[in-house]
């Protein structure tokens, strides 16, 4: 018999069940990135998240799989949008100040193990001059990333990122509801790290 999924569904595609949309997030499919539209917040396994509730997509500890899910998220839901100004976090987080202000940047991310790397990137002209930044995330027990709009965050989002005008205001967030979370303005990979399983397989083995 086959299993049972939840039917939690997004609003641009009533048919289709969180469990067909997260196999075609794993596939690269990312149609379901612009359901923020219709007022969705998206995390980083393609399901929606309801507005004002305190819980996280999935109840798993993240592994390697689904940090490499998180950086893909990343760079389809961050993909064609400008972020601008500075870098927010919460006032309850004991994770280091972002020191990155821009007019306008876009965001990138890879992962390698159990660490993801979100890469922060200038656009020319952009005000004041900035290099790159690049933070290193250990997203701990209970971390994603969600897009959503400003007027609507998750809670517990203890990092955000805005789009810069005149575009609809959204925010990339990092939610970490536990806290055991952890960034790193240094943006270089942890000493000592074996091969990635995912993308340093036979050096891994």
């Amino acid at each position: 018999m086959s299993p049972s999924y939840p039917t939690h569904t997004f609003a641009s595609n009533p048919k289709k069940s969180w469990h067909q949309t997260k196999v075609a997030k794993r596939l690269g499919k990312s149609e379901e990135v612009e359901a923020w539209r219709h007022g969705e917040i998206l995390s980083d396994c393609g399901r929606p998240q309801e507005k004002r509730q305190g819980h996280s997509h999935s109840h798993r500890m993240p592994e390697g799989p689904e940090l490499h899910l998180a950086s893909h998220f990343v760079n389809e839901a961050c993909r064609g949008l400008v972020f601008g100004g500075c870098v927010e976090k919460s006032s309850v987080s004991r994770n280091p100040e972002v020191p990155f202000e821009s007019s306008a940047y876009h965001i990138s991310a890879s992962a390698r193990g159990k660490e993801l790397r979100l890469t922060l990137s200038p656009l020319p002209g952009a005000q004041p001059p900035q290099e790159p930044l690049a933070l290193i995330f250990r997203f701990g027990m209970s971390g994603s990333f969600q897009l959503a709009p400003a007027d609507a965050l998750p809670p517990h989002a203890h990092l955000r990122f805005y789009t810069a005008p005149p575009a609809p205001r959204l925010a990339l967030c990092f939610v970490d509801i536990r806290r055991f979370g952890h960034w790193d303005p240094g943006g270089k990979w942890q000493p000592g790290r074996g091969p990635c399983v995912l993308l340093e397989y036979e050096q891994f083995r």
